[in-house]
C-alpha cells in the first residue's frame, strides 16, 4: 500500500520556491529521489513549531481521516525517507564509503549550524526592509492584505526582530564573528 506524502512549507516567493532554505532541501531531496509528494503552502507551523514539515498518509490517499505521520526538520525528513524501504533513495549515498558519509555529513553541518545562521543574520537582521520587500512578504506568507491580524504580525516581524538583534550585535562585534564564522566554514570546502 502506498504511501501518499504532502510536504508543508512557506508559500513560493518572487525569485523562489520557498523564503526557507529547508524547505528547499526537503523539496529538492523529494525532487532528486523523484518521490512522488503534493505540496502545501501554509504559514502554520508543525506540531513542534517548525516549517518544513511532512505528513505521510497509509493506503490509499485518503487524508480525511486525520491519520498520519508528521516528520518535521529537514535533516529528520530527509532521515525518515532514507530509512523507509518504500522509497529509492540509493541515489543519495549509493556506492559512498563511511568516510565520505562522514565528510559529507560534516559539511552539512557546518553549512547549516554555520553558514544557514548567517545567511539569518544578514536576511533578518541587516537586511529585513529589503527583504520583506522583495519576497513580498506581507502578502504572500502573512495574507497581511487579507488579515489584519496577519499584517500586525508582519509589523511585529518586519520591525521588533531586527532592532533587537542589531542592538545585541553592535554591542558584542557580532557582525565581524559571524562572518568570520562562516568564512571558516567556506574555506574548507
Amino acid at each position: 500500500m502506498a504511501k501518499k506524502i504532502v510536504l508543508y512549507s512557506f508559500p513560493p516567493v518572487p525569485y523562489s520556491y520557498s523564503m526557507s532554505p529547508f524547505g528547499l532541501k526537503a523539496e529538492a531531496f523529494l525532487r532528486m529521489n523523484n518521490i512522488p509528494y503534493e505540496m502545501c503552502y501554509t504559514s502554520s507551523f508543525g506540531k513542534n513549531g517548525t516549517i518544513p514539515y511532512l505528513r505521510l498518509f497509509d493506503g490509499d490517499g485518503d487524508d480525511s481521516d486525520g491519520i498520519y505521520e508528521e516528520v518535521s526538520d529537514s535533516n529528520e525528513i530527509i532521515n525518515r525517507l532514507l530509512n523507509d524501504p518504500e522509497f529509492d533513495t540509493s541515489l543519495c549515498e549509493n556506492g559512498l564509503t563511511n568516510e565520505q558519509k562522514a565528510i559529507a555529513h560534516t559539511c552539512l553541518r557546518m553549512l547549516e549550524e554555520h553558514t544557514a545562521q548567517t545567511g539569518f543574520y544578514f536576511r533578518y537582521a541587516l537586511q529585513m526592509p529589503e527583504f520583506c520587500e522583495a519576497t513580498e512578504l506581507r502578502e504572500r506568507v502573512f495574507m497581511g492584505d487579507e488579515s489584519s491580524f496577519g499584517s500586525f504580525i508582519f509589523h511585529m516581524f518586519k520591525k521588533k526582530g531586527p532592532e533587537g538583534t542589531l542592538k545585541k550585535a553592535k554591542c558584542r562585534g557580532f557582525t565581524r564573528y559571524i562572518h568570520g564564522i562562516s568564512a571558516w566554514n567556506l574555506n574548507p570546502l
